[in-house]
């Protein structure tokens, strides 16, 4: 098993980006749970490839989002009908509910 101390820088700041993504939001005493777990989920290919699909995810969702608000401030009246929020195929919130499931809860 690979210990995060192991691992190149780069490959060190790929996972605390994906750490921070994922646990943005979270309590103190979440975030510390999770973090007794590090090397356990960093040797997880499953975990590992959740982590990486969700930040993607929420990047996309976040671009989404500012292009919907870009349009409802230059077009209100046209867009003003259309849920910012409503873009199914970008919907993080499952990978972060299977990350709940497998190391939070």
């Amino acid at each position: 098993m690979k210990k995060f101390e192991e691992l190149s820088f780069d490959e060190q700041n790929e996972i605390v980006e994906l750490f921070a993504n994922w646990l943005n939001g979270y309590t103190h005493e979440v975030v510390v749970k999770v973090m007794e777990k590090a090397d356990e989920i960093i040797n997880n290919e499953f975990a590992m490839k959740l982590l990486k699909e969700l930040k993607e995810r929420k990047e996309n969702e976040y671009k989404d989002f500012s292009y919907s608000i870009k349009n409802l401030i230059t077009n209100f009246d046209r867009f003003k009908e259309y849920d910012v929020h409503n873009n199914p195929l970008q919907h993080s919130g499952s990978y972060k509910d299977i990350l709940y499931d497998m190391y939070i809860r």
